[in-house]
């Protein structure tokens, strides 16, 4: 019986494999189908040149926008979009799931976060960023959660976009998000906030206002209990140590091992004399910090 029951599976599954254009299929998922579609069919070349009307037209032969585009790493057609910079395209992707209120797929296949996976591109180009922070606003609007829903894969560690927001120092859409709720002392997994992010980064525009919104400035990370400051010291962001401390930061605290962000930047003066520079800093600036700065 069991051998019946395949063969008719097989036979239903190649006649539907049949009905379709050349370069598209099915995949198993879960209890349903999803459609599959090869990098080299045209409607992959619709998204990539941004024709949001070839893309509506094929939405109305009968086909889903959870289709997966079978590219060596598989992403949904918002994830193409998104990627390739194709803003009417993602939008036409977003209007759709709105309807449904579709939020699973916003997420890859592995848990992460459209909006967090955003963050991850390349930023050299003005433009595209221009316009890749335009698609960010618009998601999260749609999808307000997304701001805070941790990453399970990607990182790992449970940060969330307003973690990653903080870390590339992308003030307006810090703005935009904490005008939209985000919390400013959500943590990630090894209880890092916004604040340990942009320390780290050495955004001072982030840190002035995130302190100014309550965020707890000696906030220790969970395992390491490292402070912004602790941080900054550890990066080598001489100008980030002198604002936390201006801001309050406590010079005196402790990581899990005993050692003050004094400690940690005497750590990585003594390595840089003996192996070259392993970060970005002055010697001036640290000599000025040294002589100015009393713990």
């Amino acid at each position: 019986m069991k051998v019946f029951w395949s063969l008719l599976f097989l036979i239903i599954v190649g006649k539907a494999q049949a009905s379709l254009a050349p370069g598209q299929g099915f995949i198993g998922h879960s209890t349903h189908f999803i459609e599959q579609i090869s990098e080299q069919a045209p409607l992959v070349k619709e998204i990539d040149l941004d024709h949001d009307q070839a893309v509506l037209l094929w939405l109305k032969r009968g086909h889903s926008l959870r289709a997966v585009i079978s590219s060596p790493v598989p992403e949904s057609i918002m994830e193409r979009a998104a990627f390739k910079g194709a803003e009417k395209v993602f939008n036409l992707c977003l209007r759709e799931f709105a309807k449904t209120g579709d939020l699973q797929a916003l997420f890859d296949s592995h848990g992460t976060p459209l909006a967090l996976q955003m963050f991850t591109l390349d930023r050299s180009n003005t433009s595209q960023v221009k316009k890749r922070d335009r698609m960010i606003m618009k998601l999260l609007s749609v999808f307000p959660r997304l701001s805070t829903v941790a990453d399970r894969s990607y990182f790992g560690d449970g940060r969330t976009a307003f973690h990653q927001v903080a870390e590339t120092c992308n003030f307006s859409l810090y703005q935009w998000m904490v005008a939209h709720g985000a919390p400013v002392d959500q943590v990630t997994h090894n209880g890092e906030t916004a604040l340990h992010f942009a320390a780290r980064a050495g955004c001072i525009p982030i840190v002035r206002s995130i302190v100014k919104r309550g965020a707890k400035i000696n906030a220790h990370s969970k395992y390491t209990l490292e402070t912004p400051l602790i941080l900054a010291a550890e990066f080598g962001k001489i100008a980030m140590m002198r604002e936390l401390i201006a801001l309050g930061a406590d010079p005196n605290a402790k990581d899990t091992f005993g050692k003050t962000a004094w400690d940690r930047l005497n750590r990585h003066r003594f390595v840089s004399q003996n192996k070259g520079h392993l970060f970005d800093r002055s010697w001036t600036a640290v000599a000025n910090f040294e002589k100015n700065t009393r713990f």
